[in-house]
């Protein structure tokens, strides 16, 4: 009996440590990733502040069979939303994204909520003059929930593989600009 409440004496000390240790780590696992388009800021930025283009190549729309989407609010820019439903057999996937922040040419700004659990993504572009190409950079935060913190612990041990890749997300968005950009130049 003595070695039982030594076991379970030593889990509760191990899962209180755990608790602690997670109390102390950030609340908001912050994700970045980044691409270089050969292109203008005036080229790429529809693309972002517009979430009927973003459905060309976000992540949230693209190669998701059974997906539906209703557009609402704003024609596009600040105020535009997107709902969103994904069937899988019987699984029932719901999501909501809206622009609530922009600046022209240099930023936007979405709330999204998949299944109720809140993110948000500033991407920006960052362009030097005379250049013929933009950075785009996207940054995700995404708040770690409270007690016993252990989301937190798990976050920092195993962060995300794609943080500062382009991955394929913002491939898809170089890929789509700088197809527009070709389809839409003057024939010689």
């Amino acid at each position: 009996m003595r070695w039982f409440v030594g076991i379970f004496g030593s889990i509760i000390l191990v899962f209180a440590g755990l608790c602690l240790l997670g109390f102390f780590m950030p609340a908001t696992q912050v994700t970045q990733r980044a691409v270089s388009i050969d292109a203008y800021p005036e080229d790429v930025f529809p693309f972002l502040s517009d979430l009927r283009k973003q459905a060309q190549w976000s992540r949230l729309y693209v190669d998701r069979s059974g997906l539906s989407i209703a557009y609402g609010g704003a024609e596009f820019g600040r105020g535009q939303t997107a709902a969103w439903q994904v069937r899988d057999g019987e699984n029932v996937s719901t999501g909501t994204e809206e622009i609530f922040e922009l600046e022209p040419l240099q930023y936007v700004r979405t709330r999204i909520n998949i299944d109720g659990i809140e993110q948000t993504q500033t991407t920006s572009i960052t362009w030097v003059e005379g250049e013929e190409f933009v950075s785009v950079l996207r940054q995700a935060e995404r708040p770690l929930g409270g007690f016993p913190y252990l989301q937190r612990l798990r976050a920092r041990v195993s962060p995300n593989p794609d943080s500062g890749l382009a991955g394929p997300e913002l491939t898809r968005l170089k890929t789509v600009v700088e197809a527009d950009i070709a389809a839409n130049e003057p024939l010689p």
